[in-house]
């Protein structure tokens, strides 16, 4: 939005403003739909997007442990593989990441 002196008018761009609104309203979504994840998951999720737009399961279980171990907080970062199990489960069934049958997984973007 800006004020055009020589019409003495305020224009704008609609179609600049329309893509920032959508935007906005994606982040929002997609916000809101990975916190409804337990904070284990959402861990999970974190190492992942770290590793890459694809990953292996075990190099996840082995991050996630070695971080729980390095932390010493178990309660919060919870290091069995089946916590690493659900989360590829769950994610792959939110459309979040897909799972190849095997042991690599890759973000649905």
């Amino acid at each position: 939005i800006q004020f055009n002196f020589f019409k003495m008018s305020w224009s704008w761009d609609d179609s600049a403003i329309s893509s920032t609104m959508v935007m906005q309203n994606v982040a929002t979504v997609l916000v809101n739909k990975l916190k409804r994840f337990k904070a284990g998951f959402q861990n999970v999720l974190m190492v992942a997007s770290c590793l890459g737009a694809s990953f292996s399961t075990p190099i996840i279980t082995m991050v996630v442990e070695t971080l729980s171990t390095s932390e010493g907080n178990i309660s919060e970062w919870d290091k069995t593989e089946s916590l690493v199990a659900s989360s590829v489960e769950e994610f792959s069934k939110d459309g979040i990441w897909e799972d190849d049958g095997g042991d690599v997984c890759r973000f649905s973007h």
